[in-house]
């Protein structure tokens, strides 16, 4: 285990212990319950799925804030090292299952979950390692270069959601519908960079491929692009529609799920269409501010979950490269 296991404070966030299922479940809905989006597509999955989908995100976001939140008055390399310790131990930890579940009610669900529903826990330790690449200042030549990134940051949770719905990566029906839910995942993971420009540049934090920012004329040092202004505007329009286009693979995708499932993949879809929509209107202000997803609007993409619009050309240029 990894040095984390000496810290008495950080092995008490990592390692609580969990008395039972029905601890675990309660844990994993309560982390669910503040998770973007979450409660109002879930609505729309059977019951008997729904314990394992809360696992799948709350495993996800609890180790999105162990990389991402701010511990105490520590910075730059120190905090980068306190984080990678944090998630290593994690890492271990999802390694030991199953016989780690009961160290964390988060485990213990996952555990669950995997069990139950032949999940590739695999894919979760892929997360993890994109957390942990993140600890570095992200550094992305190409396109390519970002979409790689997202096979480890966004592609597992849409691959674990084929599983639950009982696909095998053996499958056919997996290994023609996976690149469409990993450019669907791809495009919710560039929709979230573009709205987070205003608190991610200020931090050091740059995801837009340097061939774009050289095609623009821009800097690809994140404080200077904050100083840009309006000469942004056109790279802004341009992410946006990169966006849209890997988005747009949930047309095809969702014809061929079972139609509870399809409703939960277009409600994040549509999210994820608002906030790059709504990230484009700001133009160069985006820098500044974050767009903001209101009641109305979550009502629209729920009526566009359930009555989608025909599906369009641009959805077939959305399948990842393998």
């Amino acid at each position: 285990m990894s040095a984390t296991a000496t810290d008495p404070t950080l092995l008490q966030q990592l390692e609580p212990g969990c008395a039972g299922e029905p601890a675990a479940r309660a844990a994993c809905a309560a982390l669910c319950a503040h998770y973007e989006n979450f409660s109002l597509a879930s609505i729309f999955l059977p019951g008997r799925l729904r314990p394992a989908l809360q696992a799948i995100y709350a495993f996800a976001r609890f180790s999105d804030d162990l990389a991402d939140e701010p511990l105490g008055g520590l910075a730059g390399a120190e905090l980068r090292a306190a984080r990678r310790s944090r998630l290593t131990h994690w890492l271990a930890l999802l390694d030991g299952l199953p016989g780690t579940a009961e160290r964390h009610p988060i485990l213990f669900a996952l555990n669950l979950a995997a069990a139950r529903h032949g999940l590739p826990l695999t894919e979760c330790r892929r997360l993890l390692l994109a957390f942990l690449a993140d600890q570095e200042p992200p550094d992305y030549p190409d396109d390519q270069a970002v979409l790689d990134y997202c096979r480890n940051s966004a592609a597992p949770v849409g691959r674990l959601l084929l599983a639950l719905n009982g696909m095998r990566p053996e499958g056919p029906d997996y290994r023609r519908l996976a690149p469409l839910a990993d450019a669907v995942c791809a495009g919710l993971q560039l929709a979230n960079f573009w709205q987070d420009l205003s608190r991610d540049l200020p931090a050091g934090r740059l995801y837009v491929p340097r061939s774009r920012l050289e095609r623009h004329g821009l800097p690809a040092d994140p404080a200077r692009l904050l100083a840009a202004g309006p000469a942004v505007a056109p790279l802004l329009a341009e992410l946006s529609e990169w966006t849209l286009e890997l988005l747009a693979a949930a047309g095809p995708l969702t014809r061929d799920l079972p139609w509870r499932f399809a409703l939960e993949v277009r409600m994040f879809a549509g999210g994820g269409v608002c906030v790059t929509r709504r990230s484009a209107a700001l133009g160069a202000r985006l820098l500044r501010v974050r767009p903001q997803v209101g009641r109305g609007a979550k009502l629209a993409i729920a009526l566009g979950a359930l009555w989608p619009a025909p599906p369009s050309r641009r959805s077939q240029s959305a399948i990842l490269r393998p």
